[in-house]
């Protein structure tokens, strides 16, 4: 993956909280100023992009064809589906739960996606 590759840090909200208010300004500075809580979606290098947390809906939102892409987390396995939409889950980077750490590294332009291990 030589060209056009495109990396988010993606914190979702359980990440902080009202418990835990010390932690948002570091995620903040980290994500260049913006959290965004999910679903969120976004236009990158002329590709649609959904990223949610949890997978709900993930079958129904894939067959729509809306998205190039869809980015969840939630189950911390790893899932790469290659289609009109495709569909990442990166894993955890963490490793608490499955004892692997990982974060995926999406090519944009040409549609490659690789796991790795961190």
């Amino acid at each position: 993956m030589s060209r056009g590759l495109a990396a988010w840090v993606w914190c979702c909200d359980a990440g902080f909280s009202e418990s835990s208010p010390d932690s948002a300004p570091r995620f903040t500075s980290l994500a260049g100023g913006k959290i965004h809580r999910p679903p969120y979606e976004l236009d990158y290098n002329e590709k649609k992009i959904l990223i949610l947390h949890e997978p709900n809906n993930l079958d129904a939102l894939v067959a729509s064809g809306y998205f190039d892409a869809i980015i969840y987390g939630h189950t911390h396995d790893v899932d790469i589906q290659r289609g009109r939409t495709i569909v990442i889950n990166p894993g955890e980077c963490g490793g608490w739960l499955r004892g692997r750490r990982t974060v995926a590294l999406w090519d944009v332009e040409f549609g490659e996606v690789e796991i790795v291990p961190v």
